[in-house]
């Protein structure tokens, strides 16, 4: 549901930036952000996942804990 919300969003919000044509230039680094903190938030789930969650029954509590349910 959040992608389809930023994905619906997103181009008027890109436009409103745009003074003069711009789109690909705002649209591009609009997207070099994004990505970059995709990897950064996959870095830091990563290593909290991994410092919080030591043994296997924990791994399963921390599943079901940050797990979105369906």
């Amino acid at each position: 549901m959040v992608v389809v919300a930023s994905r619906a969003t997103r181009l008027p919000i890109y436009s409103s930036f745009a003074k003069e044509g711009n789109y690909s230039d705002i649209f591009a680094k609009g997207e070099a952000f994004s990505t970059l903190f995709n990897v950064i938030g996959i870095g830091v789930g990563s290593q909290l996942a991994s410092t919080i969650c030591v043994s296997t029954q924990e791994k399963v509590k921390c599943f079901y804990l940050f797990v979105p349910r369906l």
